[in-house]
């Protein structure tokens, strides 16, 4: 058989009924007008012999089982309620079910009452095959033109194809009822029924339909924003926007990115930092994941530390400075690592014109810790070789720096875990007169935690490490000089929110300056320099804080803090 069939139905029947002298032809009638049966069957296969049968209460089995006994009769059952007699050994052999209900199908039988239009029919009804299937071609199209690549599909066989260069398609389809439905971008989806009965083709002509497509709308921050809000002179800047400003040498810089805001300039070609509003470099507060950062620059100012790639976004306040933060008087310059993704490895990089870059993204827990590491050297040398100037021949610069983070969901409710380290080294010498080298040392420990949804916390612990020297490769008077700074800090900072209208920062910071003592050194064997150690003070900190951004209504915002600082000197 063709079909799968159910015998579940038929089996719990039992039927009643008394004839005398009927044919097996009046049997079968009585029984598919008083039951919920449909019989299939050719009706010169019946007997004309008569006999009287009676049954009550019987299986409905039993009942035909010995109506066709010696007839050379036999039944199958087909979908729940419908019955196909036919010559024992033509059942399964030579006829399908399909062939039976396509053949004897009742008009009256409303396959698919949801479509009010008559089905169409394709083939011919007198030339059924026995194998109960069809092959039916057909092409689809729109004003005389074939639409390419339609979808067509058989909703009760879940059977699909798709329409070829001139539209046309075509599907090996059981005998019988069918819907099918088109679908092609642009036209009216089509829904029909279908009949078929044998070979055949079809036409089906689609109309064009016009979508009305919702709104797309471009939104930005509008100027107007920093009057609205309490926090003014506050630049947001994310990876996307650092990547599409102008960069030198084709790297993505976060220090170049900021000249572009308003009251924000360079220090100069060669000199590392900027200027915020006329203040000196010194007078930034620069932070990566909250570590303290002394020297923002590679290459002499041409390039900055942080590298776009393993950047989640930065934040400049450079007019009212939040008192969560202290110790500059011009701006603060917040930049945050982003963390890697938690499910899939992605890798990522590029190649500049003077240094190359690498960052892996690495699920070390999937869903729940993941590791970030990025990576940039640069091999700037090969440009100076290209200049007349013996002396830029001669000499040397090149850098290169690490990002590594580790972050770990603690819960679903938003705590969290994070250490992230950085590393860079610079070294520039100018032919046989002079040259500079100097190292960044950064690690970050940062505990995120919700208690309820009105109060979180996080504490940062940081370090950070600046090594310089100065150096002098040649002659009787060549020298090294080294020096460097390290500062330590731990941070404690509630925010609250139950009080409506107020966002509140309190909380508390410590952190301790050691310098590192400078050392005068001999640099070759020819120098006459005499050595000599300078130690350095240590200094410490302790600082207080409280800020509350209020919004007393749609139109006025206060923002006040208060931060109060006790320095020692060791």
């Amino acid at each position: 058989m063709n079909s799968v069939i159910s015998a579940q139905n038929l089996d719990s029947l039992k039927v009643s009924g008394q004839h005398q002298e009927a044919s097996i032809a009046q049997v079968i009638t009585h029984l598919d007008q008083n039951y919920p049966i449909d019989f299939y069957y050719k009706a010169q296969w019946l007997p004309n012999q008569t006999t009287s049968f009676n049954y009550q209460d019987q299986p409905l089995s039993e009942v035909l089982t010995e109506l066709l006994a010696n007839t050379g009769l036999g039944f199958v059952y087909f979908d729940d309620f419908a019955i196909i007699l036919a010559k024992k050994e033509a059942i399964g052999q030579q006829y399908s079910a399909e062939y039976f209900t396509t053949k004897y199908q009742k008009p009256s039988v409303n396959i698919n009452p949801s479509l009010n239009e008559k089905p169409i029919l394709i083939g011919d009804a007198n030339q059924l095959s026995n194998s109960g299937k069809a092959m039916v071609k057909g092409q689809i199209k729109a004003e005389n033109s074939p639409i390419v690549g339609a979808l067509i599909y058989i909703e009760e066989l879940q059977q699909n194809t798709v329409t070829d260069l001139n539209g046309d398609f075509e599907l090996s389809l059981p005998l019988g009822t069918h819907t099918i439905e088109v679908q092609s971008i642009g036209y009216a989806d089509y829904r029909q029924t279908i009949q078929v009965f044998s070979n055949g083709e079809i036409a089906i002509d689609l109309q064009e339909e016009v979508y009305e497509l919702g709104e797309i709308v471009v939104a930005g921050t509008a100027a107007a924003n920093n009057v609205q809000s309490a926090q003014i002179g506050v630049a947001r800047l994310s990876p996307t926007d650092i990547r599409q400003l102008p960069s030198f040498m084709g790297e993505a810089d976060v220090v170049k990115s900021l000249l572009t805001l308003p009251g924000v300039s360079t220090a100069g070609e060669g000199a590392s930092g900027f200027n915020v509003r006329g203040g000196n470099i010194d007078q930034n507060l620069i932070t990566q994941d909250g570590a303290l950062v002394f020297n923002s620059s590679h290459v002499l100012g041409f390039f900055s530390i942080f590298n776009a790639d393993v950047i989640k976004g930065v934040t400049l306040y450079k007019g009212n400075i939040p008192a969560q933060y202290g110790g500059r008087l011009s701006s603060v310059l917040d930049v945050q690592l982003k963390e890697a993704d938690y499910n899939d490895f992605k890798l990522s990089g590029g190649i500049g014109l003077v240094a190359s870059r690498a960052t892996a993204e690495i699920p070390l827990i999937k869903g729940s810790t993941s590791l970030l590491i990025g990576g940039r050297s640069s091999y700037s040398d090969w440009l100076m070789r290209q200049a007349k100037n013996i002396d830029i021949q001669n000499s040397s610069a090149y850098f290169y720096d690490v990002n590594a983070k580790i972050s770990h969901r603690l819960n679903s409710k938003g705590s969290n875990l994070a250490l992230s380290y950085y590393r860079s080294f610079d070294f520039f010498r100018f032919s046989d007169q002079y040259g500079y080298d100097w190292g960044t040392q950064l690690a970050s420990f940062r505990w995120n935690h919700i208690i309820r949804s009105d109060i979180s916390t996080s504490l940062n612990i940081t370090y950070s490490q600046l090594d310089n020297s100065f150096f002098d490769p040649d002659g009787f008077d060549s020298f090294t000089l080294e020096n460097g700074l390290t500062h330590i800090k731990a941070k404690q900072n509630f925010f609250l929110t139950a009080l409506d209208g107020h966002e509140i920062h309190v909380g508390a910071e410590w952190g301790r300056y050691t310098g590192s003592p400078e050392k005068l050194s001999a640099q070759g064997p020819i120098s006459g320099i005499e050595g000599l150690t300078i130690d350095k003070d240590t200094g410490q900190e302790l600082a207080v804080y409280l800020n509350d951004e209020w919004t007393i209504n749609d139109r006025l915002s206060l923002s006040a803090g208060l931060r109060y600082v006790w320095y020692q000197n060791i």
